[in-house]
């Protein structure tokens, strides 16, 4: 059974299963489970990069979001560090995760372009939720440094989900022209900006 008690000022002093699990150390996991998901992506959204080579807009902000991503999972080591946590065994913790961003990974077909967008907002969906659960954690057992470092990793994946949502719908009809015609690739949004779209 979970029995949780609260301090006066609101904060989780004390959580536990069957009187084992300490709160410091959920957030370790949490934090672990983080960093796995991070180092698991890189390899798809390079894939992804790839697969948009032909659109140069959206493989460059593919790219940029790699370097973010690199970036999120040094500054959950920096968390981890905080903490007094050993993190020279941390990569044997990315194939449990690689499960979790496998599943959203729907590339590998025709149409790679929308099911790598679709993936790839699927996966920023999940980090966002991740990263919200892990800011209010930290908040709650009064760790404000973890909480403000990883409120930056939050934005931007929320500014990538942003993107990858506001471009989905021209993705799609890009994907089917593609499919349909042979004409040659250019910018992405030009492509897009030049054609009338029936709704």
């Amino acid at each position: 059974a979970f029995s949780t008690k609260r301090s006066s000022n609101n904060s989780i002093t004390d959580f536990r299963k069957e009187g084992q699990v300490e709160t410091k150390d959920i957030l370790t996991k949490w934090l672990r489970d983080a960093h796995a998901t991070e180092m698991a992506l890189i390899p798809n959204l390079e894939r992804h990069a790839d697969e948009a080579k032909a659109f140069p807009d959206i493989a460059e902000q593919i790219s940029r979001h790699i370097e973010e991503t690199k970036r999120h999972a040094e500054v959950v080591e920096d968390c981890l560090s905080s903490l007094g946590e050993d993190i020279s065994g941390l990569r044997e913790s990315i194939a449990k995760m690689g499960g979790v961003v496998q599943g959203v990974d729907i590339g590998g077909a025709d149409d790679d372009l929308t099911k790598s967008a679709i993936a790839d907002f699927a996966a920023e969906q999940y980090e966002i939720g991740m990263y919200k659960a892990l800011i209010e954690l930290a908040d709650q057992l009064d760790e404000p440094g973890i909480a403000r470092n990883l409120e930056q990793n939050l934005r931007e994946e929320e500014e990538m989900a942003d993107w990858l949502a506001s471009g989905l719908a021209a993705v799609v009809r890009t994907s089917i022209r593609e499919l349909s015609t042979a004409e040659p690739a250019g910018s992405f949004f030009e492509r897009i900006e030049t054609e009338d779209y029936e709704e």
